[in-house]
């Protein structure tokens, strides 16, 4: 402790010197203020040596605002100083901190390194943010870096896509997107994945390989079980997928062991989040909406939409179930089993997602099941699984009749 302490003193008198001789900026000055920060911290004086990073910092950021500077060894002393700090945040679990001292470094090699030369550096920075990211759990976020690794790694290896470097990292990015629960985007990656092990091994039942394609069917299962049942209050992008989707089939489903009578209807929502005429409720008495861009179907019970017919006023078409004489015999949707809506594809004949509305109904009546809406170009749809207690009157109710 005693030779650490006179070392501490001798370098403090040496900064002293440096400072007075150099200058703060000085790449000498900098280089013994960094090797006091760590002989203080081995110390215990970790305020001390923070300090001295904090000062270190300030004379970085004027270094590299200089115009003056040109490529040099100062480079070197200045982002080893600044991963040092990086490390010693982390180390005292700042993550935030430290993820913005690395940006820093990315930006030095960026803008001070020629290209080549910098990618590598840059890769190793954004690798470590992605990381700190993920330690913090910001998975929306560090996915973004991932994605940055994984261009840089293409436009290194241009001529060698397959490199080693580029899979793990795609590997990497398929994992984020798991457990970011994104199974969309990680089919998208780890298909990706399957292609370049394909080139690698020239389509041959290499043992890899096959790994890679199991892999990938099990995503595709598991996307397909998180996009087909979804929940209450979740949008899902129904043509995010399919850009080209116009016609869908929006089929109603219950079972009970009592004789119900249940009315399916859509309602056509325009700009005011209300309907205009009793035109725009699609019922078995009203079946059918401008050139049969909505139609009714009694059995099985479903609203048939076309999307492209539709007006482009038209903001969103609403689905709902309503039992009819509900008071008078004592009926409600808690009564009922296998209550849910699907959307098919109709084209494909694919169901693209289901929703369970049984989960959440007790002495309701009727329901709002769900809505598609326009937003922007694409159309979603939005799982309400709102109840009433009115029955019909009070859904029409609800949307201004």
């Amino acid at each position: 402790m005693t030779l650490r302490k006179n070392i501490a003193d001798i370098q403090r008198k040496i900064l002293d010197v440096r400072i007075e001789n150099f200058g703060n900026e000085h790449k000498l000055t900098i280089d013994i203020r960094e090797k006091l920060s760590l002989t203080l911290e081995n110390l215990g004086f970790v305020k001390d040596a923070n300090k001295l990073r904090r000062e270190n910092l300030n004379a970085l950021a004027k270094i590299m605002n200089s115009r003056a500077l040109k490529f040099s060894a100062n480079h070197e002393i200045t982002l080893d100083a600044m991963r040092n700090y990086a490390e010693y945040l982390e180390k005292h679990k700042r993550y935030e901190d430290s993820a913005e001292i690395r940006h820093k470094i990315c930006d030095i090699y960026e803008k001070k390194f020629p290209r080549d030369r910098a990618n590598l550096k840059i890769i190793t920075s954004l690798e470590k943010i992605a990381e700190l990211l993920e330690t913090k759990t910001d998975f929306d976020a560090a996915v973004i870096y991932r994605q940055k690794i994984v261009r840089l790694l293409k436009s290194k290896f241009p001529h060698f896509d397959f490199a080693e470097d580029i899979i793990n990292a795609l590997k990497k990015l398929v994992r984020l997107n798991e457990l970011r629960r994104d199974f969309y985007a990680a089919v998208i990656v780890q298909n990706e994945i399957v292609k370049l092990l394909e080139r690698r091994y020239r389509y041959k039942n290499h043992g890899i390989l096959s790994s890679a394609k199991s892999e990938l069917s099990t995503l595709r299962e598991m996307k397909f079980n998180v996009l087909n049942n979804v929940i209450k209050g979740q949008k899902f992008n129904l043509t995010r997928s399919n850009p080209k989707l116009s016609k869908l089939v929006v089929i109603f489903n219950w079972e009970s062991s009592e004789n119900f009578s249940i009315e399916h209807s859509a309602y056509i929502i325009g700009t005011n989040n209300k309907i205009n005429s009793d035109k725009d409720i699609i019922t078995s008495e009203n079946p059918v909406y401008n050139a049969e861009s909505v139609t009714y179907v009694e059995n099985p019970a479903q609203i048939n939409v076309d999307l492209n017919k539709l007006p482009t006023q038209i903001k969103k078409i609403a689905f709902t179930l309503a039992i009819c004489n509900a008071d008078s015999l004592r009926q409600n949707f808690s009564q009922l089993d296998n209550l849910y809506i699907y959307v098919v594809d109709a084209q494909a004949n694919e169901e693209i997602l289901r929703f369970d509305l049984k989960s959440r109904l007790m002495k309701e009546t009727a329901i709002i099941a769900g809505e598609i809406y326009r937003y922007k170009n694409e159309w979603k749809f939005n799982a309400l699984g709102s109840g009433f207690v009115g029955g019909i009157s009070a859904i029409e109710k609800h949307f201004g009749r």
